[in-house]
């Protein structure tokens, strides 16, 4: 019987064999004699630089180059900064989440929680609004928004102000009112019976990374664009360091299927 067992082994292995050396000779033939490399899989994408300005964005003293992106101090403030890769040619524009000390901040998130916030109740929303177009008369395309928090839901307003190949946004943990929940509901109706217009093509370019558990950002877990849920790895489920370097989910790789031709 143990024998029986393995003889079926032996042939079952000899009859993949025998198929393997009959596909690559196929394949010889095809590629004029040459075989070709080995097949090499998919890497896992790279981290983004968005994590990185949006940490930067805290910092009081805005860095002059990160990771490659050099400050335009003339497209900056201390609430919005402006990089740009010269070789790339991308641009980036980081808000800076809430400060508390900050009362115009404070103000902002409260019309946040109200569901007001926008370019008429905001003088700050104004004025990132004003970089943003200017940054793209000055690098054209590849432009795109990132903030973590208050300075998430600012990247928002201000992408979808600028054209559609410039929309695009990373946020972290947004600051959303509960009444985004019906509107992010509204947004997927809409985006799914208009996929071709512009304003649907601004609202898919939206990536929002969220541990779906602080209070702060739950109203926006509903939209019509990505939504990346990460595990709070800290006690404050809302703070930018349950973000692992780049903020990339993980690829999940298909399982292998086992088969068993001796029965």
């Amino acid at each position: 019987m143990k024998s029986d067992k393995i003889k079926c082994t032996a042939g079952y292995q000899g009859k993949k064999d025998s198929m393997r050396n009959r596909s690559q000779g196929i394949i010889k033939k095809a590629m004029g004699g040459v075989m070709p490399g080995p097949i090499v899989p998919p890497q896992m994408p790279q981290p983004d630089i968005s994590l990185q300005l949006s940490r930067g964005a805290y910092n009081p003293n805005a860095e002059a180059n990160i990771g490659g992106y050099q400050l335009d101090t003339a497209l900056s403030n201390k609430k919005t900064r402006t990089y740009h890769n010269p070789e790339t040619k991308q641009t980036y524009i980081s808000h800076k989440g809430t400060d508390p000390k900050d009362r115009n901040d404070l103000k902002n998130d409260f019309l946040i929680t109200t569901g007001l916030l926008n370019r008429n109740t905001s003088k700050r929303v104004r004025n990132a609004e004003n970089i943003a177009r200017s940054a793209q008369e000055k690098y054209g395309n590849n432009i795109t928004n990132v903030g973590h928090s208050l300075g998430g839901t600012m990247a928002e307003q201000t992408g979808r102000r600028l054209r559609p190949e410039n929309s695009a946004v990373v946020g972290y943990n947004p600051g959303m009112s509960p009444l985004n929940v019906g509107k992010g509901l509204f947004q997927k109706a809409s985006a799914y019976l208009n996929p071709n217009s512009n304003k649907t093509q601004k609202l898919q370019n939206v990536t929002r990374h969220t541990t779906g558990v602080a209070p702060i950002s739950m109203g926006g877990l509903f939209h019509a664009g990505n939504t990346v849920v990460h595990k709070p790895t800290s006690f404050n489920p809302h703070g930018l360091s349950n973000f692992k370097k780049g903020g990339v989910a993980k690829l999940k790789q298909p399982k292998k299927e086992t088969r068993n031709e001796c029965r």
